[in-house]
Formats: structure tokens, C-alpha cells, sequence
């Protein structure tokens, strides 16, 4: 009896359902630039539950952001200056996820991608802050394909003895030690880079998650039956063994 009841409840369990599609929110996909803004949008379509998702892309009081297309995307400078528009040391992007009625939606972030002309190089560096953990982060090799795109595997572990070993369990997603953080925002800051290569780089795409939810949705018809059918099925059995 309890086998059945407990097979039920699965049912029931694995009937709800997380919308995890990744979305990828585009900067660069733009007819033209666009220069000395305080932020940008994206509006991406979830293929999982239908729903438009808006990520908002701003940064400090003392700079404005530039919009460029042709897989350039974001960068930096000094408001209603003559920027190099690049992001530099100390420069950030912030971004926060809402969905169409402007509310706040919790995330995992998945990775970004860097414009071809101007990626994070091995030497380059930038930290990585969601759900109020910080994470310094590495570049690519920029000779090696796909080297725009970053992950946790970026990451790097802070043993002074070995600065540069790097990996997801150093790092903000879900093969991270502790799991992937959660948050409905992050942030991008340009850093020190090492060997004197200087950081700077232009931000063309955001892949994100929508955070895992576990909401009970119900359970078909169907599977109600059968499970009625088996408790029946036992207390048939039951009536015969008394007999």
C-alpha cells in the first residue's frame, strides 16, 4: 500500500517542471552603434514556458555604455567622452534579468561571449560577482577557436602557489563545488591583468538559465486513474485473503 502511495507522489513530483532553456541575450545583433547610453535591453523569448525575458545592461554613475553591432556588443568609457569604448580596468557592467511585467528573475549564469576584435586573453582578467560571491576570472588562449566564449571553467582558485589553475569548481555555475549561485543580477568588472598585457575587451553576448523551481503542477488525469486502479486492485486482493 505504501509502495503505491509512494507512486503515486512520484508522479506527481516528477510532473513539475523547470523552464531551463538556455537564452542568449545579444548586444551586438543591432542595425548600428549607439554610444553614452546609461543602459541597454535584450528581449529573449523562453522556448520552455513562452515567456519574454528582458536583461538589463547598465553601469557605474561615472561612465556610459556603447553599443556596437557586427559581434561587437558592450563596452565602457567616460560619459560624453572619446572613448576607446572598450572595458577596461575597474569598468563594469551590470546586468539584472526581469520578466515582461518587470519583476526580478532569479538565474543561473551559464557564460559570455567576448567580440572577436577584442577578447579576454589569457593574461586578462575580470571578476565575476553573483549572489554576493566574487570570482576572479581568466581569459583565453586568443589563437585557439571559441576563445570568446567564457564559463566557470575560467574561473581561478586563489592558492598563491598556483594562481592560474583554473576550472568550474573555482567558478559560478552548476559544476561548481557548492552548485551554481542564484541570483537575479551580476556583474562584470575589468581587472588587473598579469604580465603586463592590459584588459580590455568589448562584451557581445550573456547565456543565462532560468533557476531551477520545483512548482507542483497537476498531475494528468491518466495517472490518477492508474493509481486508483492499483489501490483497487489491493483492496480486492485484501477482501479475497479474508475470505
Amino acid at each position: 500500500m505504501n509502495a503505491i502511495k509512494n507512486s503515486i507522489l512520484i508522479l506527481a513530483i516528477t510532473s513539475s517542471a523547470a523552464s531551463n532553456a538556455a537564452m542568449v541575450f545579444d548586444y551586438s545583433d543591432r542595425s548600428s552603434a549607439s554610444y553614452n547610453e546609461p543602459e541597454y535591453n535584450v528581449t529573449v523569448t523562453n522556448t520552455d514556458d513562452g515567456q519574454e525575458y528582458r536583461l538589463n545592461a547598465s553601469t557605474s554613475a561615472d561612465r556610459a555604455l556603447a553599443a556596437q553591432p557586427n559581434g561587437m556588443g558592450l563596452g565602457v568609457g567616460l560619459s560624453g567622452g572619446a572613448n576607446p569604448w572598450w572595458i577596461g580596468n575597474g569598468e563594469v557592467i551590470t546586468f539584472a534579468l526581469f520578466d515582461s511585467a518587470d519583476n526580478a528573475v532569479d538565474f543561473t549564469l551559464s557564460g559570455f561571449a567576448t567580440s572577436a576584435s577584442n577578447k579576454i586573453g589569457y593574461d586578462e582578467r575580470l571578476t565575476v560577482d553573483i549572489a554576493g560571491n566574487s570570482y576572479n576570472t581568466g581569459g583565453n588562449n586568443p589563437n585557439v577557436a571559441g576563445s570568446v566564449n567564457l564559463s566557470d571553467a575560467n574561473a581561478m582558485g586563489a592558492n598563491p602557489l598556483y594562481p592560474n589553475a583554473r576550472g568550474s569548481q573555482f567558478g559560478w555555475g552548476a559544476d561548481g563545488v557548492d552548485g551554481a549561485d542564484v541570483d537575479s543580477s551580476f556583474s562584470l568588472t575589468g581587472g588587473t591583468s598579469v604580465n603586463e598585457f592590459a584588459t580590455n575587451y568589448r562584451l557581445r553576448s550573456v547565456t543565462l538559465e532560468l533557476a531551477p523551481t520545483v512548482a507542483p503542477v497537476p498531475v494528468p488525469a491518466a495517472a490518477w486513474l492508474f493509481g486508483s486502479a492499483l489501490l483497487g486492485l489491493v483492496g480486492l486482493g485484501r477482501k479475497r485473503s479474508a475470505a
